[in-house]
């Protein structure tokens, strides 16, 4: 990142979202992440229909495998209902949010979801967003 990333504050609505929630090691994210999108497709939610979400609960660079905790999510309309791929239901609360567009390499998102940390200390109290726009997807990152 060549140059310091533009961070907007804007009130977030309270969101319904879809999750399976990964938990262990960050190398093996792709075991949850697989059953999430064949959950989407059962239930016609597909990214251009329904918001992506990621939420980060730590840093996989300062926790132990063991520890790391990951959710992938999509925006719903109604409670996720009973199902054998792990997907339960959460809210993302709604306030207001720390909100930066990062465009690029998923390899360099650590670098923005780390500004953003930096932000939210300097800031307490906001909640964290950070979208990305490669692939033509919609992304947000929070930090719960």
């Amino acid at each position: 990142m060549d140059t310091v990333p533009e961070v907007e504050i804007t009130s977030f609505e309270e969101t319904l979202i879809a999750v399976n929630e990964h938990r262990g090691d960050p190398r093996k994210l792709g075991t949850s992440i697989k059953p999430f999108i064949d959950w989407r497709r059962e239930n016609n939610l597909p990214p251009s229909a329904s918001q992506t979400f990621n939420l980060l609960y730590n840093d996989p660079n300062l926790v132990s495998a063991d520890e790391y905790q990951f959710d992938i999510g999509c925006a719903i309309d109604s409670p996720v209902k009973e199902n054998t791929l792990d997907v339960v239901t959460k809210r993302i609360p709604a306030g207001d949010c720390a909100v930066l567009r990062h465009i690029g390499s998923d390899d360099t998102l650590g670098i923005s979801v780390n500004y953003l940390y930096v932000i939210r200390n300097l800031a307490a109290g906001f909640c964290i967003s950070a979208s990305r726009f490669s692939n033509l997807l919609g992304e947000s990152v929070f930090f719960p």
